[in-house]
């Protein structure tokens, strides 16, 4: 009976389905720590997170060996790595780097059909 019911409603869901649009999810949870290192080499040999003791914004690969995550406080995150360096986060860096990459024009150009670019906006 449950199975039934389960079906029923799993073929009432995919009928109802709306396929026309696309969506992209860009998971970039390392990309704040990688633009670090690019402007500082040397962080890619130390365990580093971008953000502060209260909370950290993401961690390079290193630091996540000791199991320094993404949203993690920092207050824990020293604890699980005292060597941890911790860099303040730049936006406005960031946004310069996403914004003259060359793959976002191209992404854009190839997604401008069926969304909006997120320059656009």
């Amino acid at each position: 009976m449950a199975r039934t019911e389960t079906l029923r409603l799993a073929t009432m869901a995919e009928a109802g389905r709306n396929l026309s649009n696309s969506w992209l999810h860009v998971d970039m949870d390392a990309f704040f720590a990688a633009v670090e290192t690019l402007d500082n080499p040397s962080y890619a040999q130390v365990p580093m997170a971008v953000g502060g003791i209260g909370m950290i914004s993401t961690a390079n690969y290193e630091a996540r060996k000791y199991g320094v995550r993404s949203a993690m406080p920092g207050f824990i995150a020293i604890k699980l790595c005292p060597s941890l360096v911790f860099v303040k986060s730049d936006f406005t860096k960031y946004t310069k780097v996403v914004l003259h990459s060359p793959a976002v024009p191209h992404l854009c150009y190839h997604l401008r059909k069926r969304s909006v670019c997120f320059e656009e906006r």
